[in-house]
């Protein structure tokens, strides 16, 4: 359960549909990771090289102890 007001809830609508701009992806020469705990976050990024979508992954942020199972 969370504590948000609705005008918090309004709000955070309005960031998040600033934020997802929903352009149709197109060939780079790379991808920016920004560092995140969520490991998601690098999933989607792996996903959209393997597509063709770019050359190279640029992850910024270290590694958490968590994530290094990920990078065997």
């Amino acid at each position: 359960m969370n504590n948000y007001s609705s005008d918090d809830v309004e709000l955070i609508q309005i960031l998040w549909d600033f934020m997802k701009l929903n352009n149709k992806l197109e060939k780079s020469d790379f991808i920016i990771v920004l560092g995140c705990a969520d490991i998601n976050v690098a999933k989607v990024a792996i996903d959209t090289y393997k597509k063709g979508l770019a050359d190279r992954i640029i992850f910024s942020g270290g590694l958490r102890k968590n994530h290094k199972k990920y990078m065997e």
